[in-house]
């Protein structure tokens, strides 16, 4: 502007471009320009300069005079870039996610419409360079810095954010050029797509895809197949957090009269029922089942849901560079579905277990971890409405200090085998340890442990040289093997055993091979799994009693003096 100065003076308030502009525009009669500015003028002439912005007329002003003159309709060429331009205005006025730059995408768009018909063909791919556009429109952005090049690249965001918000279609870049233009071939729609399929979806199909959101932000694995084919159902850990322990159970969307009988009992279910088409059941009130029900969801919930499922509807019968768009924006979706569950389960969701109904906020209070995940709302509600349960289906299980889950459980069992072998003392080994009582301070001492009594309860009701065989201390629960007595994993009676190993008391018989306490250290090298599948245990041999004075002691073991 500096270097024409005199130029911007003399036609003041017109911009210089508006006129060259204007001469270009092959539908435009020349003497058009004079009645145009005319009437541009006419708007303004008695308002006072901005004190933000220079006042001048720019030519994108002019695609309000041609998109408002119905006979240019009749022409099908300048329809088509018509009805492209009012796509794109639309998109922006509805998803421009920068609204401090939404006036200056809205004059972008103009100009480069006006643009697409100064060229004798509408497909050619010639628009207007980022410069051009701020030095022909004068943008005046709202940043503290004027500096000619920053302007430039600020208007550059803005033109990759307005392709960003219309998924790559209607407008392009010449890379040949640097010039951006108004792309005509590039017709798909997305979003408008995407919304008539939305409204095409019934209540089952919203469900459906409320389901496919859950399982992306509670599974801890969204794309692990279901447990059973065919059924929405998948095997689920939570924490017994006054065990600092995890416990195995299911998780499924519907309800149970829907779910398959074909998998074996675990400890617990968790169900989320159907928002928009709920089936009928029977709630029997059971102590391990809790039901998760949405009972309040807004316009916005709803709308993300749509679009959501609209996006997957389209991505699935979409191929090529199209499914990828539609792919994105169902990610979008989620997004933003995933945020509104976040904010507003606490109250949107009803919980309910053994037929007493809480808002999800009641159940979690305080429980939550920093910045909770939706994940994290649906198994602290599980643990706090489970603990009981749990408790008194394993009443004597070991309180552990740190959380033992199925992912670290024989490496924290296989920590404390290295500890009762000399090797390592570990942090994880010796927490195993001291939940099993077989500790005192730092000093294994496995005759305390409740659980060691057991096992040496039932080998003195044995008669000298029987065994204890494994069949009777762990036998299959549900396929899933456990130590009777106490409902602890085979990990951890094998590292009970392996205390009583290392205090003389046992003899611990694995495949091709014993264990006594002269070769402990064997369980620094043995994996877990070896020791956990013992064959028997019996106890060790003791001192003869009662040796005449001066006599031998003779292990009846090794047959030693």
């Amino acid at each position: 502007m500096n270097e024409r100065m005199e130029e911007f003076v003399r036609l003041f308030p017109a911009h210089p471009a508006y006129l060259d502009t204007f001469e270009r525009v092959y539908v435009a009669e020349k003497r058009e320009v004079l009645k145009t500015l005319s009437a541009e003028i006419g708007k303004r002439i008695n308002d006072d300069v901005p004190r933000n912005d220079t006042g001048l007329i720019a030519y994108d002003s002019y695609w309000t005079v041609l998109r408002d003159n119905p006979s240019f309709r009749a022409d099908p060429a300048i329809k088509e870039v018509i009805d492209r331009s009012g796509v794109l205005d639309a998109r922006v006025q509805q998803a421009f996610t920068r609204p401090q730059y939404k006036p200056l995408a809205l004059r972008i768009i103009n100009a480069l419409s006006v643009h697409r018909l100064t060229t004798a063909d509408i497909y050619a791919p010639i628009g207007a360079t980022a410069e051009e556009l701020r030095d022909d429109l004068c943008l005046m952005l709202p940043v503290p810095e004027k500096d000619a090049a920053f302007l430039r690249t600020l208007v550059e965001t803005v033109l990759k954010e307005l392709i960003r918000t219309v998924s790559g279609q209607f407008l392009s870049f010449n890379k040949e050029n640097g010039q951006y233009f108004l792309d005509l071939k590039k017709d798909v729609d997305f979003d408008s797509l995407i919304e008539r399929k939305s409204e095409l979806l019934d209540d089952s199909q919203l469900d459906r895809y409320y389901f496919d959101a859950l399982r992306r932000v509670v599974l801890e694995d969204p794309d692990a197949p279901p447990y059973v084919t065919g059924y929405r159902i998948w095997e689920h850990e939570i924490e017994w957090r006054e065990r600092k322990v995890g416990r195995s159970g299911y998780l499924f969307f519907g309800a149970p009269n829907e779910r398959s009988t074909a998998q074996p009992p675990r400890d617990f279910y968790l169900y989320f029922l159907q928002p928009f088409d709920p089936p009928y059941f029977k709630d029997e009130k059971k102590a391990d089942e809790v039901f998760f029900r949405l009972k309040n969801r807004d316009d916005a919930f709803e709308r993300a849901l749509k679009l959501y499922a609209g996006a997957r509807e389209q991505a699935a019968t979409a191929s090529g560079s199209n499914k990828k768009v539609y792919e994105d924006k169902a990610s979008d979706q989620l997004r933003a579905l995933t945020s509104w569950l976040r904010e507003h389960m606490p109250n949107a969701v009803d919980v309910v277990h053994q037929g007493r109904a809480k808002s999800l906020l009641e159940v979690v209070r305080g429980k939550l971890p920093p910045n909770a995940t939706v994940r994290d709302y649906v198994n602290t509600a599980g643990s706090a409405l489970l603990a009981a349960h749990f408790a008194d289906k394993s009443p004597e299980y070991p309180v552990f200090s740190i959380v033992v889950t199925r992912q670290n459980r024989d490496q924290a069992a296989q920590e404390a085998l290295r500890w009762i072998a000399g090797s390592v003392k570990s942090k994880q080994g010796a927490a195993v340890l001291d939940a099993l009582e077989l500790l005192d301070g730092d000093v294994p001492k496995p005759r305390q442990s409740r659980y060691s009594k057991h096992v040496l309860d039932c080998l003195a009701q044995k008669a000298q040289g029987q065994v204890l065989n494994r069949s009777e201390l762990i036998a299959p629960e549900a396929g899933v093997d456990y130590w009777t007595r106490f409902r602890l994993e085979p990990e951890f009676a094998a590292v009970v055993l392996a205390g009583l190993v290392h205090s003389g008391d046992v003899v611990l018989s694995l495949p091709g091979k014993k264990i006594d306490a002269a070769g402990v250290e064997q369980f620094a090298r043995l994996p877990i799994g070896d020791v956990a599948e013992f064959k028997h245990t019996q106890a060790a041999a003791r001192l003869a009693a009662g040796p005449a004075s001066g006599s031998l002691l003779r292990c009846s073991t090794c047959r030693r003096d």
